[in-house]
């Protein structure tokens, strides 16, 4: 997952053709079975789990408890993964409501309160935080990285926007008129502020590269719901911000980035975790 600070700028390079895929982690989750999807699905869960159970203990409660009820969750957003991927359209809207269900989940185990006590739900740049049992309260808070990052692209000439996608994906979807770069490096498609940028002359690989980028979407929104949110509410507590007016309204989005450069780090690409993970759904029909 790409972080914000490579930026767009950096990542419109010189005109080139598109960025091979990694044909070797392409070829190696081809004939995946049922077993590896257990194996991605147990990996969702701990995440889930320890982001929820770790947060558990620091509100002096069970680590147990935060546990199992974060675990849940992120199996839930694991099935969320699986749905956005599949090649029919809407699939990508679909699983990231899904997923966000899942991380809504993980939230609410760490804050100790019931698994649906809030739905934190992401429609574009905005976070609408719904209380099943009284939706009439249910909040819209602007996540202002998403918004500033949308707010270029849409004004960057090299970039055009995907209707079509960006509908099915249920995030943003820009076409670029030449190659993209993450890193120095070129490639056929990035994530950035959550939104989806691809390289132009995809040929038949462009379902491939448009599932793998929904996947990081998805990988985004979870952290940025179950550790990002939370970690900027408590900076937030801690400056007073809440006396500044219509701050309930937003949310910074940058609270995922300490946790995303965790399972980012400075490791090659094909050993990110979060690559690997999309570099297998994205085999998923």
């Amino acid at each position: 997952m790409v972080v914000v600070g490579l930026g767009i700028a950096a990542a419109l390079g010189a005109p080139k053709p598109g960025a091979a895929q990694d044909v070797d982690q392409h070829q190696r989750w081809a004939s995946a079975t049922w077993t590896d999807d257990l194996n991605f699905f147990s990996m969702n869960a701990l995440l889930g789990g320890l982001a929820a159970g770790v947060q558990r203990v620091l509100h002096h409660g069970s680590f147990a408890e935060g546990f199992t009820r974060g675990a849940l969750g992120g199996g839930v957003s694991y099935l969320g993964k699986r749905t956005a991927v599949a090649r029919f359209s809407g699939a990508g809207f679909l699983g990231r409501e899904v997923n966000a269900v899942g991380a809504s989940i993980t939230r609410n185990a760490a804050l100790g309160v019931g698994i649906l006590d809030t739905l934190v739900l992401p429609v574009g740049p905005v976070l609408a935080f719904v209380d099943p049992r009284h939706i009439a309260g249910s909040r819209l808070r602007l996540d202002l990285n998403q918004a500033y990052w949308l707010a270029y692209a849409l004004t960057e000439k090299r970039l055009a926007l995907d209707w079509s996608r960006t509908l099915s994906a249920g995030a943003p979807v820009f076409q670029a008129t030449r190659a993209v770069k993450e890193r120095g490096k070129a490639t056929d498609g990035i994530m950035v502020g959550g939104m989806v940028v691809m390289s132009p002359s995809l040929d038949g690989t462009i379902d491939d590269v448009f599932a793998h980028e929904r996947v990081h979407v998805l990988q985004r929104d979870f952290i940025e719901t179950a550790l990002g949110v939370p970690l900027e509410g408590w900076a937030a507590s801690k400056l007073r911000l809440g006396r500044v007016p219509l701050f309930d309204r937003v949310v910074p989005g940058v609270g995922y980035l300490p946790f995303d450069y965790l399972l980012v780090g400075p490791w090659k690409r094909s050993q990110r975790l979060y690559e690997v993970e999309a570099y297998f759904l994205e085999t998923r029909r």
